[in-house]
C-alpha cells in the first residue's frame, strides 16, 4: 500500500490541464483487429499511463465497473487494494479522482439505500439509486475519490415549463455529494 500521507495530499492547481475519462474496461472486449482485449491486466497499464502523464492530467472520472467490486471476494479485495494504489498513484502527482455515478438525465432519484429503479434511458434494465451509487464509491475507497461525477445528469427534469420536472434533484445530489465528500475529506475546503 502507498504511504497514508501520499493519500490524502490535496492536489494543487497548476496551469491548463486536461481531463480523463478512465473508462478502461477489463471485460474482455475486443480492442482491435489484432486481438488486443480488455482484461485486467490490460486497465492497469492504462491507469499507469494516466499517472505518468503527471501534471498534464488534472480529473480522472474513473469508471462505475471499479465502484463495483465485492469486498466478500478474494478477486474484490484484491482489486479493491490495486486501485487504491492506482488512484494513490495518480493523487500523487497532483491528479483528482472523481467516480463515475450514473444519473438517466436526472430522473433516477438519490433514493433510499437498497431503492433501484427502472433505468429511464434503458428501460429494460434496473439501476441503484444515485445515493447507493456514492456510497459504493466512499465505502471501497473513502477518501482517495476527491469528488463524484454524474453523468447523465439533470436537464430536461429540472426545466419548470416542462412536465414531470423535479426542481430540487440537482441540490439534492450536490447536497448529498458534499456531505459524503466531507465525511471523507476532512482537509477540503468549501466556501
Amino acid at each position: 500500500m502507498v504511504d497514508t500521507g501520499a493519500e490524502r495530499a490535496v492536489p494543487r492547481l497548476i496551469g491548463p490541464r486536461m481531463a480523463v475519462g478512465a473508462y478502461f474496461p477489463f471485460d474482455e472486449r475486443l480492442l482491435d483487429p489484432s486481438g488486443t482485449r480488455a482484461d485486467w491486466s490490460w486497465a492497469m497499464a492504462q491507469w499507469d499511463r494516466v499517472a505518468q502523464a503527471r501534471q498534464a492530467v488534472r480529473l480522472l472520472i474513473a469508471d462505475q465497473a471499479y465502484s463495483g467490486f465485492d469486498l466478500a471476494t478474494q478477486e474484490g479485495q484484491e482489486r479493491t487494494s490495486t486501485m487504491h494504489n492506482k488512484f494513490a498513484a495518480c493523487r500523487a502527482v497532483e491528479q483528482l479522482v472523481f467516480g463515475y455515478v450514473y444519473g438517466g438525465e436526472g430522473k433516477i432519484p438519490r433514493g433510499n439505500p437498497g431503492e433501484r429503479y427502472q433505468d429511464p434511458l434503458n428501460p429494460d434494465r434496473q439501476v441503484a439509486c444515485v445515493g447507493d451509487q456514492i456510497d459504493a464509491w466512499h465505502k471501497l475507497y473513502g477518501d482517495q475519490i476527491d469528488g463524484i461525477y454524474v453523468d447523465f445528469g439533470p436537464r430536461d427534469c429540472t426545466d419548470p415549463n416542462k412536465p414531470g420536472s423535479n426542481l430540487v434533484i440537482r441540490s439534492n445530489y450536490r447536497d448529498y455529494v458534499e456531505r459524503k465528500c466531507l465525511l471523507y475529506r476532512r482537509d477540503w475546503k468549501h466556501d
